[in-house]
């Protein structure tokens, strides 16, 4: 009598669905994807909860992957095990037709293999299958439930694979040996428990880590600020010093409470991550992300992570929620500014998980104590959060001086809970090839009246739905910095300062958070991107003519990797193509003009978008500025004794270390000075005899292309220097006014027009730098001494040429 194998029927008809309703990526914190693994190794996947659905999922990804599969058996020594388990190992839904065997406990198939050990090596991957990434939905099926309503537990999982099939994650240990646990515990009798417990502790940290933890109800929320001490003391004060009552007291700190909430919705992000896969696949080629792995290993071991994004444009908001989800990291919590909270986008970016923040509140009593309430309640919860350090978005491409209030907050926070949460900043670069807001930035910066904000949205919306090829979007995730260690090394006894936190800031906090906010823009610097526009767009509009042949755009381009290469910025920075990859790429997506000229093909920019392009040139101008000092001060002298040449740098770089957040200390400078005038020589850009440098004529070209972007910067300061000079005391507005002046009659003379000498920021900026520094003393009183070395030292280095 023939007869049905219901397990093979039934194991058929669940990879069909899999196959049909669910789209899965593994993700991982070792790259075992692409790594060859030895198939005669034994290796074991270890997952939370039985779930045939879950296995299948799992078996897709190994196969495609060429791993081994997860339903195959493993034979060893005659004796046959399965190659998965199940550490909680109960009888599903679907456990009547599969057989007994099938069924052996964890536990007993564990202690067999651990049998084997001795004579064969073994390896583990604890693997999670999450389908919803909701942290308040449980894809997981409860036993109890499954007890009462097997049909209710059918539909519910059906429901989840419809809804959430097509964004499945597949979460990876890296590969463990066996082998070496037990070399390690050899002793140990309860070493199957402790590996069982070991797990269990692994998958209820990685769903914290990667799902997040459940969602603050806005109910719940308001209960426990209304019920807090200290904010009912506050609104009682709030009564009493406006003349109103308990109750209108309250209800506007309700109303505050109101506008700075969350109001997270896991349907609304799951939307959203659909529609912003349509938007990236449309009008952006590729988006590139890097360093992304060391998080993985940070939220594994607890971590909470507070990510410090550069801002360069609205959608940066956005964008890194897109890349962290789609990473299968928890969303993050998103500091954004107040004057984004209007309809329908407030609404909207409150439900992607956006708090909003006002500009200013320090005098507001109320919303400075709520506020705070609100982001202690975050790190309390375990949630991840955002927040950009530069507090608007950068009008020129260069980084902005950094605000400092939130970054206060979280440090008062870690300090106020004595530490107990391992508080981690990590630092992200983004780079755009084409900014959405680019003209409007330029309008901005050269003082052109701004439009109603309602009808400019409407018209940068329609403007928006005609572009295309907007090329390629860079992330880089920088050198994570965490708090605890930093406090530990900065501030030993910083504990100390707990109790009284909030009430009165101790004499190291201010200046501790300075430096921090220096260092973590540095690291942003650090992580940076030499993009193929960014590169073109230095080298074009170095020229007169802003215009270069393609073998001189070819030369230069070359020079620049070259350098890079050798004597790179960093090690974190990232230069993704190479200069025949560089010049395709260019002329595909049509940033720079084209025409020929005796069958040479010239690559120009016009004059007037030279203003918008310059953007992207800013973007990377720190990794170049050091040998385009260097070039600047040899083009000048056409030779120089080396010392002479590091005198020179060591003099003015101070002030461009901190108005570029550039990465190395005085001590390095003179070591970086050789290696670049090494790699000069080397590139036959100049010539050295005994400790003099000699400039070649004959290759001078490349090297003058190099000069510009210094000579640009120099330009500004001996501007402000020049007013310093003949100042004996200045102000924020004196330096600000007087410095605009000059730029328009400096730049109206060469007939040129660039948007940083007229940004307001860049002149605060320039002027915090110049106190730091000691140019100008708390008083306002020039250092006249200091001043007039520094003017003639840039006086010498420009040769006259930019006489104020």
């Amino acid at each position: 009598m023939f007869k049905f194998n219901w397990y093979k029927i039934y194991l058929n008809l669940v990879d069909i669905i899999v196959s049909i309703a669910i789209r899965s990526k593994i993700v991982t914190i070792d790259d075992i994807c692409n790594k060859n693994i030895n198939k005669k190794t034994p290796l074991i996947y270890i997952l939370p909860d039985k779930s045939m659905l879950n296995l299948l999922i799992l078996r897709k990804q190994c196969i495609k992957y060429k791993l081994p599969d997860p339903l195959s058996i493993i034979e060893i020594n005659g004796m046959t095990l399965p190659c998965h388990l199940f550490i909680n190992d109960n009888r599903y839904l679907h456990s009547y037709l599969i057989p007994y065997w099938k069924l052996i406990k964890s536990i007993k198939i564990l202690r067999r293999y651990i049998r084997l050990v001795n004579k064969h090596e073994i390896k583990i991957l604890l693997i999670s299958v999450v389908i919803s990434r909701s942290p308040n939905f449980n894809s997981n099926i409860d036993v109890k439930q499954k007890k009462k309503s097997k049909v209710i537990n059918i539909l519910k999982k059906m429901f989840i694979i419809i809804w959430h099939g097509r964004n499945v994650l597949i979460y990876s240990s890296s590969m463990i040996s066996l082998n070496k646990i037990l070399l390690k515990n050899n002793s140990d009798r309860n070493i199957i428990k402790k590996l069982v417990r070991i797990a269990h502790i692994y998958f209820i940290r990685q769903k914290i880590n990667t799902i997040g933890p459940n969602i603050i109800k806005y109910k719940d929320l308001l209960l426990v600020f209304l019920k807090s001490k200290t904010l009912k003391k506050i609104i009682k004060q709030e009564a009493k010093q406006k003349h109103i009552t308990y109750k209108i007291s309250k209800n506007n700190a309700i109303k505050i409470i109101n506008e700075i909430a969350s109001n997270i919705s896991y349907e609304a992000i799951y939307l959203t991550d659909y529609l912003m896969k349509q938007f990236w696949n449309i009008f952006y080629e590729k988006i590139n992300i890097n360093g992304y792995e060391k998080i993985y290993k940070l939220v594994s071991n607890g971590h909470k992570i507070v990510y410090i994004p550069c801002h360069r444009s609205h959608i940066d908001y956005l964008l890194i929620s897109y890349v962290l989800y789609n990473k299968g990291f928890s969303i993050p919590y998103i500091a954004a500014g107040q004057n984004l909270n209007f309809w329908p986008i407030g609404g909207i970016l409150r439900s992607l998980g956006a708090f909003f923040i006002r500009r200013k509140f320090k005098n507001n009593k109320l919303y400075c104590i709520i506020f705070r309430k609100y982001l202690d309640k975050l790190f309390n919860y375990g949630c991840s959060i955002e927040y950009f350090i530069e507090g608007q978005r950068s009008r020129t491409g260069f980084l902005l001086k950094p605000r400092t209030g939130l970054l206060t907050m979280t440090l008062q926070s870690i300090i106020k809970n004595n530490g107990r949460n391992l508080v981690t900043l990590v630092p992200i670069y983004i780079g755009y090839d084409n900014i959405l807001e680019i003209n409007y930035y330029s309008n901005e910066l050269s003082g052109k009246t701004k439009k109603d904000k309602i009808i400019q949205k409407l018209r940068n919306l329609f403007t928006l739905c005609r572009l295309r090829n907007l090329g390629h979007i860079y992330v880089n995730f920088g050198e994570p910095l965490t708090l605890n260690s930093y406090l530990n090394k900065y501030v030993p006894e910083w504990y100390k300062s707990r109790n009284n936190i909030n009430k009165s800031r101790p004499i190291w906090l201010t200046p501790l958070v300075n430096n921090l906010a220096i260092k973590l823009m540095t690291r942003i610097n650090e992580a940076s991107v030499a993009g193929a526009v960014n590169l073109c767009v230095t080298a074009i509009i170095s020229s007169t003519t802003y215009s270069l042949t393609q073998k001189e755009l070819t030369d230069q381009l070359n020079f620049y990797i070259e350098l890079l290469n050798k004597v790179p910025y960093s090690s974190g920075i990232t230069i993704p193509m190479n200069t025949n990859e560089i010049i395709a790429y260019i002329i595909k997506c049509n940033k720079f003009k084209i025409k020929k000229k005796d069958n040479t093909e010239i690559i120009f920019t016009l004059q007037d978008e030279v203003k918008t392009i310059l953007y992207y040139r800013n973007n990377i101008q720190h990794m170049l500025i050091m040998p385009s000092l260097i070039a600047t001060i040899i083009i000048n002298f056409e030779e120089i004794n080396i010392h002479e040449l590091i005198n020179y740098v060591k003099n003015l770089y101070p002030i461009v270390k901190r108005d570029l957040f550039l990465c190395w200390e005085c001590s390095e400078i003179p070591s970086l000075i050789t290696k670049i005038c090494n790699q000069l020589e080397y590139q036959k850009l100049i010539s050295s005899k005994k400790e003099k440098l000699f400039l070649q004529h004959d290759r001078s070209d490349i090297l003058r292309l190099l000069s510009y972007n210094a000579r640009e910067m120099l330009q500004r300061y001996i501007i402000i220097f020049h007013i310093l000079k003949i100042n004996q005391i200045v102000n924020n507005k004196l330096i600000e006014t007087e410095s605009i002046i000059l730029s328009q009659s400096f730049l109206s003379n060469k007939n040129i027009y660039i948007p940083e000498f007229f940004d307001q920021c860049f002149f605060r900026s320039i002027l915090s730098t110049l106190r730091n520094q000691k140019y100008i003393y708390i008083n306002g009183n020039v250092n006249k001494e200091k001043t007039l070395s520094t003017y003639n030292v840039l006086y010498k280095i420009l040769n006259n040429k930019t006489k104020v």
